[in-house]
């Protein structure tokens, strides 16, 4: 048995994980909405209705990938801890690829200003990022507490 076998089976001892996603909805929708509402005024006085339109593009690409990426690591969790995690770190490049590549097309298709779609893009990313790491962490602890 290879090592990375027993490091699974050591972790995954707590059956599957209990992570839902409302859970990282709750903590995405509000800190992307406000974040977005705060950068709507200076967006909007440095590009107008077109720097606008290209953060609203930048926050549903954002989040809906976010959203996404939440529903695969909520179907790995039902096979344990180990790949709930490995799922989560697993496609962060990827999930920021799709990103990247979802806004070059928006960019394209609906000629949206590019700094602030680019900006709002790496803000809206950031920000999704640090509410999945939140969200898989406190699952992760609330589980280990459970099994003491």
């Amino acid at each position: 048995m290879a090592m990375t076998d027993d490091t699974k089976i050591a972790i995954d001892k707590g059956g599957p994980l209990d992570i839902r996603l409302w859970g990282l909805l709750g903590w995405l929708m509000p800190i992307s909405l406000g974040m977005g509402a705060f950068g709507a005024w200076p967006t909007w006085l440095t590009h107008g209705l077109a720097g606008l339109w290209a953060e609203l593009a930048a926050g549903v690409i954002v989040i809906g990938v976010m959203v996404v990426n939440g529903l695969m690591v909520t179907a790995a969790a039902k096979l344990g801890k180990y790949s709930a995690a490995m799922t989560f770190s697993g496609s962060s490049l990827l999930r920021l690829i799709i990103c990247a590549v979802f806004l070059a097309g928006a960019w394209w298709l609906f000629k949206l200003e590019p700094v602030p779609l680019v900006v709002w893009m790496s803000l809206f990313y950031m920000v999704g990022l640090g509410c999945e790491c939140a969200w898989v962490v406190r699952a992760l602890r609330k589980q280990n507490n459970k099994q003491r």
